[in-house]
């Protein structure tokens, strides 16, 4: 496996891929013989982690610590905390029977067509010399913080709650959160990917047009790439679809759920607990994080992808109303808007800066909700 290999190359992939094998975040792909690895032990090992997830779920259900603390905290919270445990564990499900069942052949669709990109974009084995850009430090760096916010959190659980530590890590969303996280940052990742590609293109037909010569078999060229990108883009959403739908859901409940806490601590409560305030925060940020990260890199992507038929229209300026390099152009332009594709969520809604608004909105009209039923209580 090597580290070394640059976000231009899809093969940069390959030891991240194995590290969330184990999670079921990814199947079990071979990258040197492009092929999925021991479909049948992935089928089974999949299976058992949706049966042991869905089992302790069940459990902590049945568990008296938690049933007793469940019916000590206010309806609100108890609300929050079962719809962010719901969503979390249909995530979850999901995931694990996508990458073992449903959309196997997808994943190796993703990776055939992005190693043929690379090829014809000559990426195949460029490294990235820069250690603050390397992918893996900076993977390296994003999963010290999200441990750090782990850990705190259920420390300070751990130190409140009067039941076993472990009982704590099992039923207190704590590895529901990590496996979100590492599958929001594969779904950002990708989307960098798909980025970096479409920047390419632009930077080639720019470079082309302004030759002295222009070469219309070399725009054409490109243009069978920008389909190329189209469709496993379409790949992209068949995958990760449904995925992205629960990520924003999850993320406007998490949202809810943290601002709440923070109001019952320094408002109902008579002693602040500053440890439990600062991990509440620390989560709320990281959550914002998480899904500004995806949102953003997917529009910037888009725009990236728009502007390669800009360019092509900004070209057409450089030649005669009828001349052949005009008639050619014509065509281009309007075979790669057929294949101009948006990211989108199970094709529920797309994946731009508006989702964020939505979201926020969103969570200020149920807090306001949550604030009010909270008063009444009181």
């Amino acid at each position: 496996m090597n580290f070394k290999l640059s976000l231009k190359d899809i093969n940069f992939l390959a030891p991240l891929f194995w590290y969330l094998g184990f999670f079921m975040v990814t199947p079990w792909y071979d990258f040197h013989s492009n092929s999925l690895t021991k479909p049948t032990l992935c089928k089974l090992y999949g299976l058992f982690l949706a049966l042991l997830k869905t089992g302790t779920s069940v459990y902590s259900t049945m568990d008296e610590n938690f049933t007793q603390i469940h019916q000590n905290i206010v309806l609100s919270r108890k609300i929050l905390f079962l719809s962010v445990h719901i969503s979390s564990l249909v995530f979850i499900l999901l995931t694990i029977l996508k990458c073992s069942f449903w959309d196997v052949k997808l994943w190796q669709t993703l990776i055939t067509n992005f190693r043929y990109i690379d090829t014809k974009l000559q990426n195949t084995g460029k490294t990235e010399q820069s250690v603050f850009r390397n992918f893996y430090c900076q993977f390296f760096a994003t999963q010290c913080v999200l441990f750090l916010i782990i850990a705190y959190t259920a420390f300070n659980w751990i130190s409140v709650v009067d039941t076993n530590p472990w009982k704590i890590l099992l039923f207190g969303d704590f590895i529901e959160t990590y496996i979100t996280s590492v599958m929001t940052v594969l779904i950002t990742t990708l989307a960098r990917v798909f980025k970096i590609r479409y920047e390419e293109l632009n930077t080639e037909l720019v470079r082309i047009t302004r030759r002295e010569k222009f070469v219309t078999r070399e725009v054409v060229g490109l243009t069978k790439i920008y389909r190329l990108l189209g469709d496993t883009v379409e790949v992209y959403n068949k995958i990760f679809g449904y995925q992205l739908v629960l990520i924003v859901l999850q993320s406007g409940l998490q949202i809810v759920h943290c601002l709440n806490f923070i109001l019952e601590l320094t408002t109902l409560a008579e002693d602040i607990n500053y440890r439990l305030l600062f991990g509440s925060f620390s989560l709320l940020f990281w959550t914002l994080y998480m899904l500004l990260s995806v949102v953003l890199v997917i529009n910037s992507t888009m725009q990236e992808s728009r502007q390669f038929i800009d360019l092509l229209y900004k070209t057409q300026e450089e030649f005669a109303d009828k001349s052949e390099e005009m008639e050619v152009l014509k065509r281009l332009v309007s075979y790669s808007k057929n294949f101009m594709r948006e990211f989108s969520a199970a094709g529920y809604f797309s994946l731009d800066r508006g989702i964020i608004f939505s979201v926020l909105g969103n969570v200020a009209t149920y807090l306001v909700i949550v604030i009010q039923v909270n008063e009444n209580r009181n």
